[in-house]
């Protein structure tokens, strides 16, 4: 099976050629440096149009579009990097915190598990009219996303890189979980996340605004430590690396002050 897999994934077209010349895990490890800086931009793209749900009437009209085929696809198709990106990342911390070294294992099981995700999320986007209980989802999602970031610290903590760095792994241990899991909610049912009041009402509950607080915390530090390290690889002159560290520093601050002011805003603070 593991053979007839490859044979199939080395036959698509454009990145065949890249992956039989340098490897599936390079080329891995390629989309999973565009698949970040992409969801970073997303990230601000959200957290700003998150902004907008002072003025209600606003909220609704950014999207109502998204009922519409065409962007009912890309919105659909924007689970594609988030899935990857997550699970990819899973791949990379078995890699370095538990010496899981077998790699074609491994990315067989990152592409297969993407491609059930998105057959999921798709399914649920189509029939738009599913529910279930978020204080029971969350509590599952935030008890497997504890599990997994432990076990994760517990092997990054003590190494000797930089804190940094170290941070990075066990953020992404967390990520891994409740990105997807976020993902997968709020298209369980339109309104959900896209109809103001609906939104407002969840995000005045105390348990998620105190998940809507750890993942922003956590994907900004995330994101913006990543695109850091990309830069950091590829620019040179140290000058223009610390210029671009500080720009990066202020822009992740920025976000997190209009997510934060989201959060109060909308809901009061978490701990009222």
């Amino acid at each position: 099976m593991d053979r007839a897999f490859f044979r199939l994934a080395d036959r698509l077209p454009l990145i065949s050629g890249h992956a039989l010349r340098r490897g599936w895990p390079f080329l891995l490890s390629w989309c999973h440096r565009l698949s970040g800086l992409v969801l970073l931009g997303f990230l601000a793209a959200h957290i700003l149009t998150l902004s907008s749900l002072s003025d209600r009437g606003a909220y609704d009209a950014k999207m109502r579009p998204f009922a519409a085929f065409p962007l009912a696809i890309l919105e659909w198709l924007l689970g594609l990097p988030v899935i990857f990106h997550a699970l990819n990342g899973g791949r990379l911390i078995l890699y370095e915190g538990f010496g899981v070294r077998d790699d074609r294992v491994m990315i067989r099981w990152v592409l297969s598990l993407c491609s059930l995700y998105m057959v999921l999320l798709g399914w649920a986007m189509a029939n738009g009219d599913q529910s279930i209980s978020a204080p029971l989802f969350w509590l599952s999602v935030l008890a497997a996303a504890v599990c997994l970031t432990s076990a994760a610290a517990g092997r990054f903590w003590i190494r000797p890189q930089a804190l940094g760095w170290r941070l990075q792994r066990i953020s992404g241990a967390l990520l891994l979980v409740m990105v997807p899991a976020h993902m997968f909610l709020m298209h369980l049912s339109f309104p959900v996340g896209h109809d103001s009041s609906v939104v407002i009402g969840r995000m005045q509950s105390f348990l998620i605004r105190g998940v809507d607080l750890v993942l922003l915390a956590a994907a900004l530090f995330h994101g913006g430590y990543g695109a850091f390290s990309v830069m950091g690889d590829y620019v040179r002159p140290k000058a223009v690396r610390v210029a671009l560290g500080l720009g990066m520093a202020v822009l992740i601050l920025l976000l997190g002050r209009v997510g934060l002011g989201v959060l109060v805003g909308v809901g009061g603070w978490p701990w009222r």
